[in-house]
Order: structure tokens, then sequence, then C-alpha cells
């Protein structure tokens, strides 16, 4: 490959990557907050997402953690699968450990 070929690679390349970096920030943009209850306070996240991934977002300690959705207890294991939709209720409880 030449110099002449090697550069238009590059600046192909290049161009891919500005087009990969809009996309993404049109799909951001694009997403729509949602108003949930948590522990009894209205907070607005971004977009739908699972209780997984919103616990993860309010960066709380997975361990030893309960969570109910609309009055009902969610197992752990259905964190991955359960949608949190706009209004839905969410309490959060931590336990503690001690004597």
């Amino acid at each position: 490959m030449n110099s002449v070929e090697s550069s238009r690679r590059a600046s192909s390349q290049i161009s891919y990557l500005k087009f990969e970096i809009l996309i993404r920030k049109i799909d951001y943009l694009t997403v729509s907050e949602i108003a949930i209850i948590l522990n009894g306070e209205r907070r607005d996240i971004v977009g739908e997402v699972d209780l997984d991934t919103l616990v993860i977002d309010l960066e709380l300690p997975s361990k030893r953690l309960a969570v109910e959705l609309n009055g009902n207890v969610v197992r752990r294991a259905d964190w991955p699968r359960t949608t949190v939709s706009n209004g839905d209720r969410i309490e959060v409880v931590h336990f503690v450990g001690g004597g």
C-alpha cells in the first residue's frame, strides 16, 4: 500500500469514527426522561431502564438490597428483565448487619 492509499484509508476511518460519535450523540439526545417515585421522592431518569441498570446508575450497593416495584417485591434474579416505566413507584431497602 502506498502513502496515498494509506492516507485515504486513515481519512476514511476518521470520517467513520466521527459519524459513529454523531450517531451516539443523536441517540442520547432523543432518549426521553421519565419520572419515577423512588423511596417517596420524585426522580427523573433517562428513558426506561431495567431495575439492575437503575441500581447501578444510582450507585446503590447491590448486596443486601431489596427492591419493591409498585407494591411488589422483585427478586434479584428478575432485576435485569424488569423494566422501570414512567410513574412507577420504587422502594429500595438496604439491610445493614450488626449486633
